[in-house]
């Protein structure tokens, strides 16, 4: 019933709809659910993999009539802890309230919301009785596996970020010893560093007993978060995680040496007042060398494949189940039993992975041990079978089911093999099942659902109700991404799927709303990258993806060290594959502006000589771009997306914006007369073909004021002015940058040399105005944050005219501001 009074309504954190004085067991007629999606289009088999209870005929039947089919679907689960049936009767004894029933892979939701004492054990009786109807006449045996572990906490610490784990397996069970000597070694008392290991083959289960650990110890830990070394991007994401757990200021814009000792410094002055939990996980090249961890305060697991690296008393060596963990999994999960269970837990090796992948493809195909022992074995070569061909026999007798019974479900999972196992975003399967407009939303939702829900269940992935992303296990990913299953073709789906995504296509570094997406999903689109290096994707299609995440090393992370290693792995043999001649003339361009940004940082950083040869060596990678770019095609087809602006996507912008670059260092480099020809160049292109208001003619014109300041200073200030006013006149006239002239790098980098003309000249109010201009554009710029390298230079400068103008409080002020963004940089 409604709850209708207005204030408990209000105050009601489970929704309007529920009185918080009532017990609710909610069920659902799984012909209500299959009519609504027959209404929807959907094809009996889609319906089928959504709701498992129902046949082919079943469906076909509710096509011809609404009349209510006699079996029950369970409702979502809620949040609580894991019980099994037996449990029910217990629940109105305890006091904690927000519970979930979670029996043998079905949801069933239990609302307890401390109800009238008279009426708990009716309500509770009630429930039981349902549940009890609902599985009469099935084939499970054994509902449930008791409780695990408080489903509920782990969610309220989850929210508040001081958990950065996947959700446990409720179908852990086992690993008793294992569990137990972890908490000997890492759940202790005190302030000392507690490190333990756990060292195992691949598909072992290290990740989850390490998950499963930290589950069953909520308590024992304030903070409990996993440190991802599968790669660099992960590793750098992992910490940055971390840091924004413990708070710590502007961690977006440190590089990840300061950031991992920023980290360590904070996990060392406690959380909370108790002891943290580091989980270093995949940790398969190597020891983690002490310096970097934190030195006291927590405990730390490592979790890797290296069973030479690591050795000694903190190592737990992790192996297969044991019989009887094996046999007990299998048993729980479909409800068999006797000798049959036994013989495919020993075909099986015991390997946790490939029991759960076994023991979920019979309890939802209904295949009996032997039969799924059998299809297995027919599978694997002849005399001695090795670790990994059970593995490979696993994938073919799971996808052979899938292609049988779910099409669209296998395709989903061989096109995501080609991600990043982790976090991959559910609204991509839904533009992968369904591209087509937005008006077709809730379709792309229900097929989303349907097919990670029919996958969650045959235990291929890992899937919560309300996150947006899911993921894979990574050696069984690795496996189907190897299989025949798997082509060429199925990775350039993937490429296709990722660029056709809001995350890269609306990709601009100019405009701040666009980073996050992209940042956020840096580990996908460099394992693609990695694919086509190994010659799954052609050159000419992974091009533009490369270039983007050069642009994001360079322009949104300013991490030029990264950028140059990016360039080396992957831009360098893209240009010696031999692309088109406008992605060649691309390639060639990012990696002259890498360049030219590497010889900023060295003429910052005192080393002139050495800058003055990176830029003599820019000027000839611009010059070699634009020779490709002349030697192109107009029509090109390449030009479509090498750049967010489609105006710049042009033969003669590409040439014109080559030209201004090698003008640009010509400048830099003393070049002048030199320099202004190539420029006067460049504007009549952009003229020609763009009109005077343009950004890069106002870019032109504060390079050609630059020169004029060399030899006549009053020149050089009114020449920049004109430029600022021309940069205002583009802003203005532009529908899509209408009204950001102040919050545009671009025209920051204007402002700050106004301030160095007026410095020069003397003029130290004059200065001072235009430098507190470019510091709030550049803070605008960047979000809000003021900790950018324009900004440092600007307070150095303003803290020289509060010299000049005998202004201490002043000059002391901009001096502490400038080493604060120093600090944060």
């Amino acid at each position: 019933k409604k709850y209708k009074n207005e204030k408990g309504r209000m105050n009601n954190p489970n929704g309007y709809y529920f009185n918080p004085h009532t017990v609710c067991f909610s069920l659902q007629s799984p012909a209500t659910m299959a009519q609504d999606m027959i209404e929807k289009g959907f094809t009996n088999e889609d319906i089928c993999a959504r709701e498992p209870s129902l046949s082919l005929e079943d469906v076909e039947k509710l096509r011809q009539t609404s009349s209510e089919h006699n079996l029950v679907a369970v409702a979502k689960k809620t949040g609580g802890t894991i019980y099994d049936l037996g449990d029910l009767q217990k629940l109105h004894q305890e006091k904690n309230r927000g519970r979930v029933v979670y029996i043998s892979g079905q949801d069933i939701s239990l609302l307890d919301f401390d109800p009238v004492k008279e009426k708990q054990a009716a309500l509770l009786q009630g429930a039981t009785d349902q549940t009890r109807r609902f599985f009469e006449g099935r084939r499970l045996g054994v509902l449930g596996g008791g409780v695990i572990y408080d489903y509920a906490a782990f969610q309220k610490k989850q929210a508040r970020g001081v958990i950065n784990l996947p959700m446990p397996l409720p179908q852990f069970t086992g690993r008793k010893k294992e569990i137990k000597s972890l908490e000997e070694k890492l759940a202790i008392a005190g302030d000392d560093l507690a490190i333990a290991c756990l060292v195992g083959k691949r598909g072992s289960g290290k990740s989850v007993l390490a998950g499963a650990f930290a589950a069953l110890n909520l308590k024992q830990f304030s903070l409990m978060c996993k440190i991802d070394h599968r790669n660099r991007e992960a590793f750098d994401m992992s910490y940055r995680k971390l840091a924004a757990a413990l708070g710590i200021a502007k961690y977006e814009k440190m590089e990840l040496k300061p950031l991992q000792e920023a980290v360590n410094k904070s996990l060392e002055g406690g959380v909370e007042g108790q002891r943290w939990l580091l989980i270093h996980d995949n940790v398969d090249e190597g020891s983690i060398p002490l310096g970097d961890m934190p030195t006291k305060g927590g405990s730390v697991l490592i979790t890797s494949a290296d069973e030479e690296s690591f050795t000694g008393d903190n190592v737990i060596e992790v192996g297969g189940l044991t019989r009887e963990s094996s046999c007990q999994l299998i048993r729980e999960m479909t409800g068999n039993s006797g000798p049959e269970v036994e013989q495919l837990a020993d075909s099986l090796g015991d390997i946790p992975l490939l029991i759960h992948l076994a023991a979920s493809h019979m309890e939802q195909t209904g295949v009996k041990p032997e039969d799924y022992r059998q299809n297995l074995l027919s599978h694997c070569p002849e005399g001695a079978i090795h670790r990994e061909d059970l593995f490979k026999a696993s994938w073919k007798v799971a996808a052979a089911a899938l292609k049988e019974s779910y099409p669209d479900a296998l395709k989903v999972l061989v096109t995501v093999s080609f991600f990043d196992n982790d976090a991959i975003l559910k609204s991509w399967i839904g533009q992968l099942l369904a591209p087509g407009p937005k008006e077709r939303s809730r379709l792309k939702f229900e097929k989303t659902v349907g097919v990670l829900h029919f996958l969650s269940r045959f235990g291929m992935v890992f899937s919560e109700r309300h996150s947006e992303t899911f993921s894979m296990h990574g050696y069984f990913q690795e496996i189907i991404r190897d299989s025949e299953e798997a082509t060429v073709e199925d990775c350039e789906e993937a490429l296709k799927l990722v660029m056709a995504t809001s995350e890269v296509a609306n990709y601009n570094p100019n405009a701040i709303e666009t980073l996050g997406g992209f940042r956020d999903n840096i580990e996908h689109f460099i394992t693609l990258t990695h694919h086509a290096k190994n010659g799954k994707i052609k050159p000419q299609e992974i091009a533009p993806l490369v270039f983007k995440v050069m642009r994001f090393y360079m322009e949104t992370k300013r991490d030029i060290n990264s950028a140059e290693i990016f360039m080396m792995q992957f831009i360098i043999p893209l240009l010696d594959e031999g692309l088109s001649l406008p992605l060649s003339g691309r390639g060639q361009f990012l990696m002259g502006l890498e360049t030219l940004k590497r010889a900023s940082d060295m003429k910052r950083g005192g080393e002139r000589r050495a800058a003055h040869s990176c830029r003599a060596s820019a000027f000839y990678v611009f010059k070699s771009a634009q020779k490709d770019f002349e030697s192109s095609e107009p029509g090109d087809a390449s030009y479509k997306g090498l750049e967010q602006n489609k105006s710049k996507c042009t033969r003669e912008y590409q040439i014109a914006t080559c030209m201004l670059y090698q003008a640009q260092v010509l400048a830099d480099t003393g070049q002048d007369e030199e320099a202004l020809a190539l420029f006067q160049q460049a504007e009549d292109r952009f003229v020609e073909n763009f009109g005077k208001i343009h950004f890069d003619v106002a870019r032109i014109m504060r390079e050609r004021a630059k020169i004029s300041f060399k030899t006549n200073k009053q020149k050089g200030i009114d020449e920049l002015n004109d430029a600022i006013d021309r940069q205002r006149q583009v802003y203005d006239d532009s529908i899509y940058y209408q009204g950001r002239f102040n919050s545009f790098k671009t025209v920051a980098v204007s402002f700050s040399i106004l301030g160095d003309f007026h410095y020069e000249s003397g003029s130290w109010k004059d200065a001072d105005d235009a430098y507190k201009t470019a510091y709030e554009i550049n803070t605008r710029a960047n979000g809000g944050d003021k900790n950018v390298y324009y900004n440092k230079w600007v307070c150095s400068q303003r803290a020289l005219i509060a010299k000049e103008l005998n202004r201490p409080d002043m000059e002391k002020a901009q001096l502490a501001l400038r080493e604060e963004i120093e600090n944060a940089l």
